[in-house]
């Protein structure tokens, strides 16, 4: 500008450019503000009809990334593995099952909306074929069968072989004979000699264990010992439950609407969720029933980022038209200004069409971005229009001149904002990526707009008004005398501050926690947290193991607090399902067959266990003890003549009576054993059918590969404890993934693009 402050005479290109354009639109603003308009409501009706909003957190990923790349082929085998948690709270535990299972029930009417239901698990169909787990080899397979053949008459109900003094007698007959005992020994086979040796010894040392003061039990029998599972503890419900059993857990998958825009893909099947959760509600007061997960908390965030972004733009609008009303002095001209800066904002949705696509949670941002930024082109543009038409200036000349006057310093904001945010379109994060061409793109239409359309609507509507008062607008130079007196005080205390600002920046931080991005408030967060805090969490790392081999080997590694001290547990249900099932399978149904004829009760076991008299059992001690004197075995001769004295020492009714309780206990423990080997001795081979297809689904791929599940120690959202995790998975399988891979990816991700971007939009605002 001169000193006068009107626009050079001397026209560079683009002021040549600028004037031509504003000579055009002040000769034809009414075609100028149809088209304008034509423009903006074509491309609302196009967004409102093709416009896509990308719900899920994995949208903003880049999907050429290693990691990304494993998580699709993970979700291409097992599915989409987001889980919905229903969380009940009862009063008292035992209220928490019976909620569960009618929610349970209720979801699983409708198959559309919901899979993979799984509110407990019930094992009893594995247990039932315990015998072909792992720990049941095949030679302890071969042990039981031959114990069971030795014990049919147990089996059928008659006890007597479970006399102790019975079976000390049998082994001193098996001991007297004219042969001297060298010979005798020779006679038999060394196989023969140890099995009776143990035989004895379990047997004297129940029978010392029995007839001391303490009157302890050992049993005689050790080929049964381990052999079949521990009694179920009566706490295993199969529930996920939580604080002692006040809290329950059940899970579930959505089904995608596939019709249904992408911000609706879910739409329904959360609607009517949230529908039969609030029914249960009424039903149950005194319980509380609550939502969370991924799909949840995605939705909640999409929902909760549309009103947000909805309630941003009208306020921004509206707080933008009243700085415009203050600062000029009038609502004409203001109103012009707004509506040039709505008109680029529909401009943009038709844009985001053309490149883009769509919105996510973080491009949604956009109108805010735009309206901030964009509305000072307008602001600019009618103060200087206003300025000439106070000079008395015509409206055609003065859009002219303050076309030539402000357009070129407008260009130059316009393109080096644009830029930068253009340049945070480079980064390899989408979700940025997409937000930096958005609102680069948004805030040249607003340029655009302040040199077509706004022009054209302020000498439209100075031509309705040929005779009106130009407003003043605010005069502010008189605010700004002080600065330009004192410059270099100005430029001192500038420096002063922005010296005591810099230490803060040592206290800055990048909060790679997404949940702290969330409205206050909301449910499923909160839960969320709450999981998290007691040790449950639905965000966990998945290995791929091809068969099962791979997935107990893997597992075992994992598992090795040496190797991976920030695993906490690994899930899986591939273990269930031993490869060797041929091979044990003729061996378990001879057992199953041999255990045929068991009593279904316990109580049908009623046959007498006689006691053998003091005396006899004093002699067959005897007969032993000169075996193993003669065989040079002298503890055991020792071990034998201090039974004897213990039984001689006895008052016959005492002896008795220990005997017959110890006798008793032997029954009910070799009773208790057959019947929980016989509830195990299922000689089907162990399904994927024999489990809840709501877990199955979850730990067995399309092609029959395992998944392990892993969770760790560590929090999700402490990038340095998530580092060291990744890297002890990383060490045992590179290929692993799940949810807090990819948080931990895309956090990096994120945090370099908006790094890169504001490096690279610096170095480009400087050339413009």
């Amino acid at each position: 500008m001169s000193a006068e402050g009107m626009p050079q005479t001397r026209l560079s290109l683009l002021g040549r450019m600028l004037k031509l354009v504003t000579e055009l639109v002040a000769r034809f603003p009414v075609s100028v503000i149809v088209a304008s308009a034509l423009l903006a409501a074509l491309s609302m009706t196009a967004a409102q009809l093709s416009l896509g909003f990308r719900t899920s957190r994995s949208d903003l990923l880049n999907p050429k990334s290693a990691y990304n790349r494993r998580w699709a082929e993970f979700v291409q085998e097992f599915g989409e593995q987001d889980d919905v948690v229903l969380v009940v709270r009862g009063d008292t535990p035992r209220n928490v099952a019976p909620i569960i299972d009618e929610l349970a029930e209720l979801l699983g009417r409708q198959p559309k909306l919901f899979r993979s239901i799984l509110s407990k698990v019930d094992s009893s169909k594995l247990r039932s074929k315990g015998l072909y787990q792992d720990r049941v080899d095949l030679p302890k397979l071969q042990q039981i069968d031959a114990f069971l053949a030795r014990s049919q008459g147990i089996v059928q109900g008659s006890l007597s072989t479970l006399n102790i003094g019975g079976q000390i007698t049998r082994i001193a007959e098996q001991l007297d004979s004219r042969q001297a005992p060298q010979q005798f020994a020779a006679s038999l086979g060394s196989g023969q000699i140890q099995q009776m040796q143990n035989q004895q010894a379990q047997a004297l040392v129940s029978l010392a264990a029995a007839l001391s003061p303490s009157g302890q039990y050992k049993s005689p029998l050790p080929e049964m010992t381990g052999l079949t599972p521990p009694p179920t503890d009566a706490s295993d419900s199969g529930y996920t439950l939580l604080e002692q059993g006040h809290i329950g857990l059940l899970t579930l998958w959505l089904v995608k609407n596939e019709k249904a825009t992408s911000f609706a893909e879910y739409s329904d099947a959360l609607s009517e969720l949230r529908r039969i959760v609030a029914d249960a509600k009424s039903r149950h007061p005194n319980a509380w029933i609550g939502l969370t997960g991924i799909p949840v908390m995605e939705n909640d965030e999409m929902e909760s980022s549309q009103a947000a972004m909805t309630q941003a733009g009208l306020l921004s609008f509206l707080g933008v038209g009243l700085l415009y009303i203050a600062g000029f002095g009038c609502v004409r001209h203001p109103m012009m200004a707004l509506i040039a800066l709505f008109v680029p904002m529909a401009w943009a949705f038709g844009y985001i069409l053309l490149t883009v696509g769509h919105l996510n949670i973080l491009s949604s941002a956009f109108a805010t971005i735009v309206i901030g930024l964009g509305s000072d082109y307008g602001v600019y543009h009618v103060a200087q229009y206003l300025r000439f038409r106070g000079e008395k200036m015509p409206a055609d000349k003065a859009l002219v001149a303050t076309a030539l006057c402000v357009g070129p310093g407008l260009t130059t904001s316009a393109v080096a904002t644009a830029a930068a945010f253009t340049m945070i379109g480079s980064s390899d994060f989408p979700g940025i990526a997409e937000l930096g061409i958005i609102a680069g793109g948004g805030l040249l239409l607003c340029w655009l707009a302040s040199l077509t359309t706004l022009p054209a609507l302020l000498h439209w509507s100075d031509a309705q008004h040929p005779d009106g008062k130009v407003p003043a607008p605010l005069d502010v130079f008189g605010w700004l005398g002080p600065i330009v007196r004192y410059p270099k005080l100005v430029v001192g205390l500038y420096v002063a501050v922005t010296v005591v600002l810099c230490f803060g920046l040592k206290n800055l931080w990048y909060d790679h926690n997404l949940l702290n991005l969330q409205a206050d408030g909301l449910e499923s967060v909160k839960l969320e947290k709450k999981l998290l805090a007691s040790d449950f969490s639905s965000s966990y790392a998945v290995s791929i193991a091809k068969n099962r081999r791979e997935l107990l080997e893997r597992k075992a590694v994992l598992l090795d607090r040496k190797r991976c001290p920030m695993v906490d547990t690994v899930r899986e249900i591939g273990s269930s399902f031993p490869e060797n099932v041929e091979e044990k399978r003729p061996w378990i149904q001879r057992i199953h067959d041999r255990l045929a004829g068991l009593p279904p009760q316990m109580s049908a076991m009623v046959s007498p266990i006689l006691v053998v008299p003091p005396v006899q059992l004093e002699q067959a001690l005897a007969k032993i003890q000169g075996f193993m004197e003669s065989m040079q075995k002298m503890p055991e001769a020792a071990q034998l003549r201090q039974l004897r004295g213990l039984v001689q020492s006895l008052p016959e009714k005492e002896y008795y009576r220990r005997i017959e309780d110890f006798q008793s206990r032997l029954a009910a423990d070799v009773l208790q054993q057959l019947y929980a080997l016989r509830d195990i001795s299922n000689p089907e081979p162990p399904a994927v059918s024999d489990l809840p297809e709501g877990l199955a689904s979850r730990f067995i791929g399309h092609s029959g590969s395992y998944c392990l599940q892993i969770q760790t120690k560590a929090d999700i959202w402490n990038m340095d404890e998530m580092q060291e995790f990744i890297r002890e998975l990383r060490a045992v399988d590179p290929d692993v993934t799940g949810n807090p891979v990819q948080v931990y990816e895309s956090s990096r991700e994120m945090k370099l693009g908006y790094e890169r971007g504001a490096l690279y939009g610096v170095i480009l605002v400087i050339f413009i």
